[in-house]
């Protein structure tokens, strides 16, 4: 008998014949953030409004604009009608008091590094003119008084920017991503800062043959030391590396990395911490979210890891540490389902990604971002809502909580069992542990204490009372440490299916396959059999067609009987034959559920 998904949740009190996937109840467990598991439930968050009144926020950045150690929050809104790059003072570090100031003119993405060199944020956006600028921060009024630079005003439709030092010369160089569907230019370029203080600059073009670049990021994503260019291209449905063959920057080599229909962001991080960049990906189109594992580090060879293949409106994605454990989360937005998700990275390897909802009350989120915005030591949330108007963070309060349990469907056993083990698949990191408590009894109700709890797999004899036709358990998860949680993957409590009387010997003389009960079966569908000896055993399922469904190979079982589960069918008639030690053997069953 085990259990080995509780994703459709609670309510179920049975009695049953098999676990299935539902639980009769629980407290502070979450079954939901990785379908198949068990986990403590993460904390609540506290929702900050920074924009208030103004209307239709479409990017924002983090960066302190105005040199007094506080991170400000940077972003390109529609202000009075008029679209402009805005920045918000943090005025006091706790991120709860803003003053608003205009840089100028301007609607595009927007970003902030120090472009000329003297020590203070600077931004880059598009210029309301038309074109891509970088504004100057004034060293005596930071974050009050901006100059602009016009950096190419042929450079239109822009979609995304960026700054890096592409040709490793000491300078911050310019990125723009241009372009929509058969509009020429369609263009993702770099610009060369030529003087070091973003006066002269000098075009590149890394790419002039996509539809619709939608977003860009600097990475070295092959290892050999040149940063290279990662993107999105809405139109071209795909998420792409552009590969920096030398230190100039001049010599480009594209890299198509996975189709996916409408692709809008991306982001990179090491994923899997192999020491390789990887790619996250968002596609508005096709409704997923994705990362792109960098197989073997040369970008040339890419394996595909799902989120969501379903997430309504996917339309940004971001990577980093969330919740302080060192490995690389992922934050993402849909726009359509009004949601601003992270997944934690709960093995290190990206593998195992615990999705938990931030909000899914945001009008219309269409960038997101992560940083420390209040100053505490943890990374706080950010996303653009622009049909809430607002700029929205998220402080996470608590992390997980303590203990949290589960107490399953009450099982009928159909027969009168002789209790064998109870056993269990964890993962418990330092400070957290998963214990279970059981019970049994003649009386669906219940009516009797739990074991004492049980913390590690062991035999049931002398735990549980034998010949008894119901059984339930509870799963108790704990950790004391609020970042880290217990994971319980499946449970097995094992017993033999047939009633002995008082004094036989459970030694099995001969092979032995037991008829199916109940028959007929409702749920999952267990076989029930003896061996004399320890083995190798085979059970196919084939319908009245004569077409195999199941085949289930087991290795070394030990010498007694044992129950496998066989899994869930259709409503029919089904022949079951197993095999082992040259023993062939075929039972029927009938399924109405």
């Amino acid at each position: 008998m085990q259990q080995t998904d509780w994703s459709n949740g609670p309510g179920i009190y049975g009695p049953t014949g098999g676990f299935g996937t539902t639980f009769y109840t629980g407290t502070e467990i979450d079954c939901f953030c990785n379908p198949g598991a068990l986990y403590l439930t993460y904390s609540d968050y506290t929702e900050h409004s920074v924009v208030g009144a103004s209307e239709k926020p479409t990017s924002v950045y983090c960066a302190d604009i105005n040199g007094d150690g506080y991170l400000d929050i940077l972003g390109t809104l529609e202000y009075n009608g008029d679209s402009c790059i805005v920045w918000f003072e943090n005025v006091d570090g706790t991120a709860t008091s803003w003053v608003e100031h205009i840089v100028d003119y301007g609607y595009a993405d927007v970003y902030s590094e120090d472009i000329d060199g003297d020590g203070d944020m600077d931004v880059i956006s598009a210029s309301g003119s038309g074109g891509l600028s970088w504004w100057e921060n004034s060293d005596t009024s930071p974050g009050i008084i901006w100059t602009e630079h016009i950096v190419d005003l042929n450079f239109i439709d822009i979609n995304a920017v960026f700054a890096e030092d592409m040709n490793q010369d000491g300078d911050m160089d310019i990125l723009g991503a241009s372009g929509v569907q058969n509009d020429l230019p369609n263009f993702v370029n770099w610009y060369e800062n030529l003087d070091g203080i973003g006066c002269a600059w000098q075009e590149h073009t890394i790419d002039a043959t996509l539809s619709g670049p939608s977003d860009i990021y600097c990475t070295d994503i092959n290892g050999d030391g040149l940063i290279d260019v990662a993107g999105s291209a809405f139109y071209t449905d795909a998420i792409i590396w552009w590969e920096n063959h030398d230190s100039t920057g001049v010599f480009w080599t594209r890299h198509d990395v996975w189709y996916l229909n409408g692709a809008i962001s991306v982001h990179s991080g090491d994923m899997n911490n192999d020491g390789y960049m990887d790619l996250i990906g968002a596609a508005y189109a096709q409704d997923d979210l994705c990362w792109f594992g960098n197989v073997n580090g040369s970008g040339t060879e890419w394996s595909k890891h799902n989120l969501d293949l379903n997430y309504d409106g996917a339309s940004s994605v971001y990577s980093g540490d969330i919740d302080g454990d060192g490995k690389l989360d992922i934050l993402t937005s849909s726009k359509l389902n009004g949601e601003v998700t992270w997944w934690r990275n709960y093995d290190g390897e990206g593998t195992e990604l615990l999705r938990y909802t931030v909000s899914n009350a945001v009008e219309n989120p269409c960038f997101v971002f992560i940083t420390d915005i209040n100053g505490d030591n943890n990374s706080d949330i950010i996303a653009a809502a622009d049909l809430e108007n607002d700029i929205l963070w998220w402080e996470i309060n608590n992390g997980y909580a303590t203990a949290g349990n589960l107490i399953s469907t009450v099982i009928d056993m159909n027969c009168d069992p002789i209790w064998n083990t109870i056993d269990w698949t964890s993962v418990e990191p330092p400070g957290t542990s998963v214990c279970f408590q059981v019970r049994a009894s003649d009386d669906p109700y219940m009516p009797v204490a739990w074991s004492d709890t049980i913390y590690t797999p062991c035999s049931l004899q002398g735990i549980l009372p034998d010949s008894i036709t119901y059984l339930q358990y509870k799963a108790i998860l704990k950790t004391s440490n609020s970042a880290a949680t217990p994971a319980l993957y499946d449970i097995t409590i094992s017993y033999n299916p047939v009633e002995l009387e008082h004094g036989e010997s459970l030694e099995v003389e001969q092979f032995e396959f037991l008829p199916f009960s109940p028959n007929p079966a409702t749920g999952i569908v267990y076989a029930q059999f003896g061996l004399p000896e320890s083995g190798v055993v085979s059970l196919n399922v084939y319908d009245i067609s004569g077409r195999m469904l199941t085949e289930l190979t087991i290795d070394d079982l030990d010498q007694g009987y044992h129950q496998i589960s066989l899994g869930i069918f259709p409503p029919g008639v089904y022949l079951c034959k197993m095999v082992s030690g040259g023993q062939i053997r075929t039972q029927r069953f009938l399924d109405i559920d």
